[in-house]
């Protein structure tokens, strides 16, 4: 069973009720249904067979949704593309998948037209006008019967290949198969309670893997999902005061762009429709936290560790919100957690460690890669190479990635430690710590400060660090930045920071 055959057994009697909302467009459940199966029979009758790849480059789009599920009514695996790869990326990440089509929208023409001479894509579709076909996508989907094909997909076919934010490297293809999708479907909904009342909105691009599993399983439960094409700050409140919009998933810095808004902004919109908020992409600092709760009065907050390969791990609910700082919560559901050393084994409480997890949303592997596969894999678990801790409670703290660790005098210092400290300082909106080279220690640490307005300078920075870490985690100097660079789930990419720094040292 498919998410496809989940969402016929609810859609099929939701009839004119909206599945999706894009733009004032508006598709029903009883439309999104029929379109699905159209896009299938599409597929099917342009020489698509099961397996057979496709590709989606755009930014958020009514179509999106309609390609996602019409892909696997036809037992076709799709890969999503982060459209702000530049043509050479995105060229490289086709010929990785081999996708036997790609379907963009209108802004990424120029980009399509520079990759197209070094790819084997044999269709492409642009879903706002098909030039090469003479047709529009929608002429093209009308031809099309509305009955579902009867195309037989196996639990263990591949359902998509996302690749990762290459926070820490290149992007890896992540194979994740029907089953595994199913799975995670069914734990979004039951631990988020997303059910069939909700509306959903869309604020972060689809092509990333916490708001496209998202979509799946609110349209799965039967609500409705209200799109937007790009994030921006003062039309979530608007989207939110005029669909009555009750759930949503944001990343930190997301949230912390609403709450920034100015007060009059804020007040011309009625919010009390939320119920649910979630937040995931790096830990909630505690001020934030509580900014978001003062304003999302009537809303209960949720958070989640995890990842593309292994899915919603670690969920710390509404009512321990104020129970721990900085605390991801405990295992969700179907999670087994495990924590563990260098050599495998299981650390102490208090210990930091590699964080191991096993459940049946695990992706397959990396495509085409099996030395990184087994890389991330220990007796059945997996790993993406994140440190934490757990405490006498059994809530797990995440410590920072096994990659950005600093070694500074053959001393570990986790930046996250560091972060913690320094965010609750109340002129530091964002900071991110990394490891510059040092010829005395190896390592010394820069810490990278958005500041909250102009009040604050180094020597402040650095006298606040002398009261509150030891003498080894103090930054060694400060640098005071308009912004941090991200990824579309709002992590920071730490990778850009060292960069200027660390290539000097092998140039």
């Amino acid at each position: 069973m498919t998410i496809a055959d989940l969402y016929s057994l609810n859609g099929s009697d939701l009839g004119e009720k909206p599945a999706v909302i894009f733009e004032d467009k508006v598709l029903s459940h009883s439309k999104f249904e029929k379109r699905t199966n159209q896009f299938a029979n599409l597929l099917i009758s342009m020489g698509y067979k099961r397996n057979d790849r496709i590709a989606i480059l755009s930014k958020n789009h009514i179509e999106y949704p309609v390609i996602i599920f019409g892909a696997v009514k036809a037992g076709v695996t799709f890969t999503p593309i982060n459209y702000r790869m530049t043509s050479t990326e995105v060229t490289s990440l086709l010929k990785h998948c081999n996708p036997k089509g790609l379907f963009f929208s209108e802004e990424f023409v120029d980009i399509v037209q520079s990759v197209k001479n070094h790819v084997e894509v044999k269709d492409y579709f642009n879903i706002d006008c098909n030039e090469s076909i003479k047709e529009s996508y929608s002429k093209l989907l009308n031809f099309q019967s509305t009955e579902r094909p009867n195309i037989s997909v196996d639990n263990k076919d591949v359902y998509y290949i996302g690749y990762t934010s290459g926070t820490t490297g290149n992007p890896k293809g992540i194979i994740s198969t029907h089953e595994s999708r199913k799975m995670l479907v069914l734990s979004e909904a039951i631990e988020f309670g997303i059910g069939e009342k909700d509306i959903q909105l869309i604020t972060a691009p689809i092509y990333h893997s916490a708001p496209h599993s998202f979509l799946i399983t609110q349209i799965v439960m039967g609500g409705t999902l209200v799109i937007m094409k790009e994030f921006e700050p003062e039309e979530v409140l608007k989207n939110i005061d005029k669909y009555n919009v009750t759930n949503f998933f944001m990343a930190p810095t997301m949230y912390n762009f609403v709450l920034e808004l100015d007060e009059n902004v804020k007040a011309k919109y009625d919010t009390s429709s939320v119920k649910t908020l979630i937040s995931a992409g790096s830990s909630l600092p505690t001020r934030t936290k509580e900014r978001i709760i003062s304003f999302f009065s009537h809303s209960g907050l949720f958070e989640f560790y995890g990842a593309s390969e292994i899915g919603v791990n670690i969920v710390l609910r509404p009512d321990q919100q104020m129970e721990t700082e900085r605390s991801v919560g405990k295992p969700a559901l179907f999670n087994d957690i495990k924590i563990l050393d260098k050599d495998g084994n299981e650390v102490s409480d208090g210990e930091v460690g590699e964080i191991y997890v096993k459940n049946p949303f695990r992706f397959s592997g990396y495509l085409d890669n099996p030395e990184e596969t087994e890389k991330a894999s220990h007796k059945g678990y997996t790993t993406v190479g994140d440190l934490a801790k757990k405490d006498k409670n059994g809530f797990y703290y995440i410590v920072g990635r096994k990659k950005d660790m600093v070694i500074s005098g053959g001393v570990n210092i986790y930046p996250e430690e560091i972060e913690d400290v320094l965010y609750k300082h109340p002129y530091v909106r964002e900071v991110a710590i990394i490891g510059v080279p040092d010829e005395k220690w190896g390592e010394s640490l820069k810490a990278f400060i958005v500041p909250r307005g102009n009040n604050v300078n180094e020597h402040d920075i650095i006298d606040y660090c002398k009261q509150h870490l030891a003498s080894y985690k103090k930054p060694k100097s400060i640098e005071f930045v308009q912004d941090l660079p991200r990824n579309a789930a709002g992590k920071v990419l730490k990778t850009e920071l060292r960069k200027p720094f660390w290539d000097s040292q092998f140039a």
